[in-house]
């Protein structure tokens, strides 16, 4: 993915005292060699869809986010302070895309200040699952991603959480990649296409609800 100097992402205050921040490009398809040259292992666009699958499955069925942390972990396998969690993993241009949610005020104001312009996944190449996302302030990420620059003002109050939206989605199964294959994949892609026409019918009816609110809030003002 080219560098963009001019991106910036958009994050919001969630009323709760935390914050979050908005479409993180995370990790994409790559080769990682070992010193002799020999390929350790290999990144393909089919294991980010095995990756964000595995995700899915891991929060409805384990009860695990992956965690956000500023520094990566060193060899001694030290535990970092957790600052915030992964949520909604979806793929984006080939990239795995996130939102970085509950993140306190310290942490948002960091990244504000350009603090934390870089990141890099702590990746488990055998059970194909994103572990954690490392912030970092200086160290060099291990893939070349847009540098982290916040929007200067967060954007409005999100209507629905996405985890809501994806456990609505996903029901009461998760994305289990070999319980998918056992059911069929046309019924499996037909209900999930159901579910997600009624959640996009939802979200654009909520959409007109807060700018009709908006409107009568201007109205009220002028």
């Amino acid at each position: 993915m080219p560098l963009d100097p001019q991106k910036k992402y958009q994050w919001s205050e969630d009323g709760n005292g935390k914050y979050t921040i908005y479409s993180v490009e995370i990790f994409y398809p790559h080769i990682k060699h070992n010193e002799d040259g020999s390929i350790k292992y290999e990144i393909t666009e089919d294991t980010i869809k095995e990756i964000i699958n595995n995700y899915g499955y891991s929060v409805i069925h384990e009860g695990y986010y992956p965690i956000a942390h500023l520094g990566h972990h060193n060899v001694f396998g030290d535990c970092r302070e957790n600052v915030g969690y992964l949520d909604a993993f979806r793929e984006e241009n080939k990239h795995i895309v996130c939102d970085i949610i509950d993140l306190d005020r310290e942490t948002i104001e960091k990244a504000l200040n350009k603090r934390l312009p870089y990141r890099s996944v702590e990746y488990d190449f055998v059970e194909k699952k994103i572990k954690t996302l490392a912030l970092l302030e200086s160290q060099p990420p291990a893939l070349a991603l847009p540098i982290m620059i916040l929007e200067d003002e967060p954007q409005g109050a999100v209507v629905q959480s996405y985890s809501s939206l994806r456990n609505y989605i996903l029901g009461d199964k998760g994305l289990n990649p070999e319980e998918e294959k056992k059911e069929g994949d046309s019924v499996g892609l037909a209900q999930l296409s159901e579910k997600i026409d009624k959640v996009c019918s939802y979200m654009e009816g909520q959409a007109e609800v807060m700018q009709k609110m908006s409107m009568y809030m201007e109205h009220c003002e002028s």
